[in-house]
This record gives C-alpha cells, structure tokens and sequence, in this order.
C-alpha cells in the first residue's frame, strides 16, 4: 500500500498522507516518499501548486512511536532527521511551487513543521496543532523551533512547545500559524480552489515571490530592496509580464504560459 497517494489535477499536484489508522504518522518510508514526490513536482514544468493533506481524520500525528519504528529510531535518530526530514522542509519552503496544506483535524509533532513549510495553510475548524515533543522527553524538529516562533513570535512558540497544549485552528489564525479556517466539510474544496488559482498564476513571478519572501526574512531592509529590485528586473523580462501588461491595457484577463523551466532561484 503506497503510503502517499497522488492525484493531478489541472496543473495542481495532490499529495494525501495515507496512513489513517495511526492518523498518518510517518511510518517508514512516508518522508522519503513524500520527498520524491514533492521535488517531482518542484521540477515538473506541469506542475503549478502543490496541494498536501491527510487520509481520514487527522493531518499528521508526527513520528510513528509504534514498537518496531520506535526501536529503528533509538541511535539513528539524527541520521534519519538529517537525511530525510531536513530536506522535506527545506525543499518545500525553498522550493519554486507554491504548496498548499489542507490540515484536516490534529497536526502533531513533525506534522506541525511539514503543515507550516507550506505556503499557505487552510485549517478545518475541527483542526488542531500541537508540539507534543516535549511530552515524550524529545524536542523539537521538523522545523519547528523557527517556523513558529516566525509566524506566531517567541512567547507563543515557547508556550505551544513546553507545554505542549493543542492549539485549536481559530487560535492558530489568530496567532498567525494559519491563514485560514473553514468548515470541515468544505475544507477540500477550498484548498482545490486555492491550489488551482496559484496554478494559473505565472509561475517565474510565483517562484520568485516565494524567494523574495524567504530571504527578507533574514536580511536587512537594504538587502531586500535591492533583491527587489533585481528580481523585478528578472521579472520584467519575462513573457508572463508582457502579456500581463497587455491584458491589463485591454482590459481582459491574462492568459500566462503554463510551461517553465525549474526556477534557477531555487536553492
């Protein structure tokens, strides 16, 4: 049984956790598979978003702590997160597709990070969020320890990961771990929507947008403005901008091209 499940769908790349009797915990082999196929769709030019969500009630309840994955871990644990669980997160944020997550019900531990690497977040209302390292003696990984502290600030990252309390999806909104909440039963269909839109967006400009966002994060207000201002003059190069001009000129919607090699910026 593949452990994720893979469905396109105009322009759009559904990834599904799938193992929803343990509320997808990573069980063997699901990051190295969900790696594959998230840098697939980083580098297909088909491809225009990334849509990731969960089988069954529940997104991710983090590491597999059954007996035999729990004893496979002891020793190598470092080496499996550095090998594996690194470069899913570095991949999804550094990568040129926009990801969508569709966080459907509990997020824990390591499904916490790879929920927050996304672009943009669209919670269930029933959805939660929790760091429960700590509850195990274990700390944080998946990059957790940056990813909350930059949406939600120092005190809520220190609050969510010592205590390790669930954080409901409307309180997840408002602290700015999320985008946005919607009823359960059109949880799906918004994140299509949302996935699909990106999509149809020039995808270059997409691609640098997301660059440009990372590294201001981290620079300072010179650098960014001079990043902007290279990236704009890439940006300005393309045929996406001319026919987004003459669209605007004509007063009709743009048509962009739906084909482009994998963004040199990625890195």
């Amino acid at each position: 049984m593949s452990r994720i499940l893979v469905r396109r769908n105009e322009g759009v790349l559904e990834l599904c956790l799938n193992n929803p009797d343990a509320v997808n915990a990573l069980a063997s082999g699901m990051v190295e598979q969900l790696l594959e196929h998230v840098r697939k769709g980083n580098s297909d030019p088909t491809i225009g978003a990334v849509l990731l969500t969960g089988k069954g009630k529940g997104f991710c309840a983090g590491a597999d702590l059954s007996g035999a994955e729990l004893t496979n871990m002891i020793g190598s644990i470092e080496d499996v997160i550095a090998q594996t669980l690194n470069p899913l997160i570095t991949e999804m944020i550094t990568g040129p597709k926009p990801t969508v997550c569709a966080l459907n019900g509990v997020a824990a531990g390591a499904g916490v990070g790879i929920a927050l690497a996304s672009d943009i977040v669209i919670a269930s209302r029933s959805a939660s969020v929790q760091l429960s390292f700590v509850k195990i003696a274990a700390v944080l990984d998946a990059g957790t320890s940056f990813l909350v502290q930059e949406l939600a600030g120092r005190s809520f990252a220190s609050a969510m990961a010592m205590l390790a309390a669930p954080v409901s999806a409307q309180d997840a909104r408002t602290a700015g771990l999320i985008w946005k909440v919607v009823e359960d039963d059109r949880l799906m269909a918004e994140a299509r929507a949302v996935a699909l839109a990106l999509s149809k967006m020039p995808r270059q400009a997409i691609g640098m947008i997301k660059r440009q966002l990372r590294l201001a994060r981290h620079s300072s207000p010179e650098k960014a403005l001079r990043s902007e201002a290279e990236m704009q003059g890439k940006a300005f190069e393309t045929s996406d901008f001319l026919e987004g001009v003459s669209a605007f000129q004509q007063k009709r919607s743009p048509i962009f091209g739906q084909s482009s090699e994998r963004n040199s910026d990625h890195q």
